[in-house]
């Protein structure tokens, strides 16, 4: 799979290199040509690839998987355009905490991120577009469990998952091989809060020992990032 994925990168980027340049723009830019009006236009592009989550939390790992997911893109805009997207990926996220009693383990085993950016166009070519994409949204860290482990026993407690607010910025370049059909290439930083973990009502916020609704006393889950690189098939709707 990594083959395939390193050879369709260096095809798309071969393509962008072999496309002409258009006639030279003066060289003083000027901002309000970002908001010049163009026929609307809109696409849909699905990708896969692959992602990395980093450590910015103690006791923090996680397992590199791939991801799915799928963009919209439209504007009418020459420099500025927007998207909207969704991305899946089962990846494995652990958070252990070492306890005189034992050791506290959460895990989550995929994320859903949902999110909308601005995509600024910083170089077009006649079939290639090189762009950079500020973001903001929502994402979900799903089918959880908490395990409490000690020197004797291992017990399990599923628990609801949780949502973060994510910041995410990405760069890449989307080529037109055809007349409606195209590719993308794609490198983008997810950004999350840990997140609340769930604590039962009428607890009182005590915490007599490990339980389902007694998660909360045991982690702080960290700021949560991921970097995700992916290759895409993008199709012209308009």
């Amino acid at each position: 799979m990594l083959k395939t994925f390193v050879a369709g990168v260096i095809f798309v980027l071969g393509l962008a290199a072999s496309c002409p340049l258009s006639a030279a723009d003066p060289a003083a830019w000027n901002p309000a040509k970002a908001l010049v009006r163009t026929a609307f236009d809109a696409d849909l592009e699905l990708y896969s690839g692959g992602i990395a989550g980093q450590n910015l939390g103690a006791a923090y790992r996680s397992i590199n998987r791939g991801n799915y997911g799928a963009r919209l893109n439209f504007g009418f805009f020459k420099v500025l355009s927007f998207s909207v997207g969704y991305l899946y990926s089962n990846q494995v996220r652990t958070l252990t905490t070492t306890l005189p009693q034992g050791t506290a383990e959460l895990r989550s085993l995929n994320l859903n991120s949902f999110y909308g950016n601005a995509d600024f166009n910083l170089i077009r070519l006649p079939r290639a577009t090189f762009y950079l994409s500020p973001g903001v949204g929502l994402t979900r860290y799903a089918a959880r469990s908490f395990d409490w482990i000690t020197s004797t026993s291992t017990t399990s407690y599923p628990i609801a998952g949780t949502s973060a607010p994510t910041a995410n910025l990405g760069m890449g370049v989307k080529i037109t091989a055809w007349r409606r059909w195209g590719l993308s290439f794609d490198a983008r930083d997810f950004l999350s809060t840990g997140g609340e973990l769930p604590q039962a009502a009428g607890t009182g916020g005590t915490c007599p020992g490990p339980s389902p609704n007694c998660i909360a006393g045991f982690f702080k889950v960290p700021p949560q990032n991921s970097l995700v690189v992916s290759l895409g098939l993008v199709i012209k709707l308009l």
